[in-house]
C-alpha cells in the first residue's frame, strides 16, 4: 500500500486532514511539522490505537529548505517501498493589513515565504517521490476492498488555498500580504500543472479551498466578521478528502472549492 503526505500538520486543517486520511483511506499517512512530538500527541489523542501504526511524523519547516531536503531523504529511505500518491501542502500564515499604511515589508516577505515559496520548495523535493504507476494503483484497489476511500489512478499535488486570493472575486480589498501570497500559490499550482503536462507525467496539481474554517489562524478575524457558514477543521477535511478522491485529470491547474466546484483565480 502507498503513502500520502500532509505538510503543515501541526494544527487546524492540516492536522484534521491527517486524522481524516487515517480514518477513511488504507494508506500510510506521513505528517510533517516543525514540532513532531507535540503534533503527534495532538493528532493521536482522538484516534483509535489501531490506526497509529499507519502514522509517521517528521520534522519539516517550510521556511528552511535544509529541513525540507532532510525530510524528503528520510521519507525516501523509510518509505521508499511504499511510494507517495498524494502530497498536500497545508502550511500557511495570515497577517492582515487593512490599509496601505499598515504594510510591513518583513511581514509581507514572511507571508510569501510560508504561503508560496515554502510550499513550492516542498514540491521541488517531494514530487520526485510521487508514484505514477497505474498498475500499482489497480493492485491497491483490489487489496483495499469497498470499505475505504481510494485515490484516483494518478498522483496528486494539492495546495490549500483560499477564495480571497482570487483576482476576479477579490472585491473586498485589504489583507495585502495574505491575498497576494495565496494568489502566488495559485499561479505556482497552475505552473506546476503545465510542467507535469509537458513531462507527460501521470500527476496533477490542484489548489483547494477548504471553506471558512474555525482554526487558530482565522479565529480572531471570525470574531470581527462572524459568518454562518463556518466549518470545524474535521468537517472541512472530510469535504476536502471527498474532493480529492473524485479528482479528474482535467482538474489539474485549477482552484476547487470544498464542494468540488471549480472557481476563478
Amino acid at each position: 500500500m502507498s503513502t500520502v503526505l500532509v505538510q503543515g500538520a501541526s494544527r487546524g486543517i492540516g492536522q484534521a486532514l491527517v486524522r481524516t486520511l487515517l480514518l477513511r483511506t488504507p494508506y500510510d499517512v506521513i505528517a510533517t511539522c516543525r514540532d513532531p512530538e507535540t503534533s503527534q500527541s495532538q493528532i493521536t489523542s482522538t484516534l483509535d490505537s489501531s490506526l497509529l501504526r499507519r502514522l509517521f511524523v517528521y520534522k519539516l519547516d517550510v521556511t528552511r529548505e535544509s529541513t525540507i531536503v532532510n525530510c524528503s531523504e528520510q521519507v525516501k529511505k523509510n518509505h521508499g517501498e511504499k511510494p507517495l500518491r498524494l502530497l498536500i501542502n497545508s502550511a500557511g500564515i495570515l497577517h492582515v493589513e487593512e490599509s496601505l499604511d499598515q504594510i510591513n515589508v518583513d511581514l509581507m516577505a514572511e507571508n510569501f515565504q510560508t504561503n508560496a515559496t515554502g510550499n513550492l520548495l516542498v514540491c521541488k523535493h517531494f514530487v520526485k517521490l510521487l508514484d505514477m504507476d497505474l498498475e500499482a494503483h489497480r493492485e491497491e484497489q483490489n487489496e483495499a476492498g469497498d470499505s475505504m476511500d481510494l485515490l484516483p489512478k494518478f498522483a496528486i499535488v494539492a495546495n490549500i488555498s483560499v477564495k480571497t486570493s482570487s483576482i476576479t472575486d477579490g472585491l473586498l480589498g485589504g489583507w495585502y500580504s495574505y491575498r497576494t501570497s495565496k494568489a502566488a500559490l495559485n499561479q505556482l499550482t497552475r505552473t506546476l500543472s503545465i510542467e507535469f503536462t509537458h513531462r507527460k507525467q501521470n500527476v496533477i496539481s490542484v489548489a483547494l479551498y477548504p471553506g471558512i474554517v474555525d482554526t487558530d489562524l482565522s479565529r480572531q478575524y471570525l470574531k470581527k466578521k462572524p459568518s454562518d457558514n463556518v466549518f470545524t477543521p474535521d468537517q472541512s477535511a472530510g469535504y476536502l478528502v471527498n474532493v480529492i478522491k473524485n479528482l479528474k485529470l482535467d482538474d489539474s491547474g485549477y482552484l476547487l472549492t470544498w464542494d468540488g466546484k471549480k472557481t476563478t483565480f
